[in-house]
């Protein structure tokens, strides 16, 4: 081991650090990590909001770049990604959740028996090219939901999946002050049985991923279904990245039917993975 100093600028970026050694001393970008503190630094910071400053020490760690074909079997399916052996289980489960759109905190790998921690390797694991893995849903106990009343009010409450219909509505009016007699639950336009758990009723955590078709491409945004259709065109003008001036001059389709402002998604029982058409005239006010 052995220290070396160089002369930087606060502005210039992690990537920029990674060139530098890779000019002086050979370290091929790619095997490079560096780290401040125990925190591995990511490429797009600069080195001052890194907390990197005039004679800090930055540890490089040099890997051992292996290419490994992994087969991760799905409940429903099976697919195969490309990864590295210093790859962490966390950074497998980021890349089933952006292939898969299945929350990472939703499931968990096993290989050979054994559930796999996510700090582990897989080379510290032993796992080597071809390798299966298996997925194992592991639902989150705890759900963010949120419940509209009648006057607009919106309640956002922490509940777990085996409460009832019952139990949300003493919930809620703790919070609004309406009594229990006085309430009716309606979820993807059905009333709610009192006996009845939330995890009978498929109601998950708020947030879902839907796709939304633009006449020339799918995108895929998270939305939460008391999100109204209001607050979905703002995510898809976001995500085009086209001028809120034309906001106006759209319209949402979901089944063919257009979507009307003021409803939130529950109430047109759109789902995860549901595919919305999104309409923009050629008018520009």
């Amino acid at each position: 081991m052995r220290t070396v100093a160089l002369t930087v600028k606060s502005s210039e970026t992690i990537k920029d650090l990674k060139a530098l050694l890779c000019e002086k001393y050979g370290f091929a970008e790619n095997h490079q990590e560096l780290f401040l503190g125990g925190d591995m630094l990511m490429d797009y910071q600069s080195l001052v909001d890194c907390g990197v400053q005039r004679d800090s020490t930055v540890h490089l760690v040099l890997q051992n770049t292996v290419g490994i074909k992994l087969f991760v079997k799905l409940p429903s399916i099976q697919g195969t990604i490309e990864i590295e052996a210093h790859d962490t289980i966390r950074n497998i489960k980021a890349m089933i959740q952006a292939k898969e759109m299945i929350p990472s905190d939703q499931f968990t790998l096993v290989y050979g028996g054994e559930f796999l921690e996510e700090d582990s390797t897989l080379a510290s694991l032993g796992i080597k090219s071809e390798s299966t893995l298996q997925m194992i849903y592991a639902p989150k106990d705890t759900l963010s939901i949120s419940v509209r009343a009648p006057s607009r009010e919106t309640v956002k409450l922490k509940v777990r999946a085996f409460f009832t219909v019952n139990d949300v509505k003493n919930i809620v009016g703790n919070n609004i002050g309406v009594s229990v007699s006085y309430q009716s639950l309606i979820y993807a336009g059905k009333q709610l049985e009192d006996l009845k758990t939330l995890a009978f009723y498929d109601i998950r955590d708020e947030y879902i991923f839907v796709k939304v078709f633009d006449g020339r491409r799918t995108l895929t945004i998270d939305v939460k279904q008391s999100d109204v259709v209001e607050d979905v065109k703002v995510k898809v003008f976001r995500k085009l990245k086209v001028s809120m001036k034309r906001y106006y001059c759209c319209r949402l389709l979901f089944g063919g039917k257009r979507l009307r402002n003021g409803r939130d998604l529950a109430s047109y029982n759109i789902q995860k993975d549901s595919t919305l058409s999104f309409v923009m005239s050629t008018n520009i006010f």
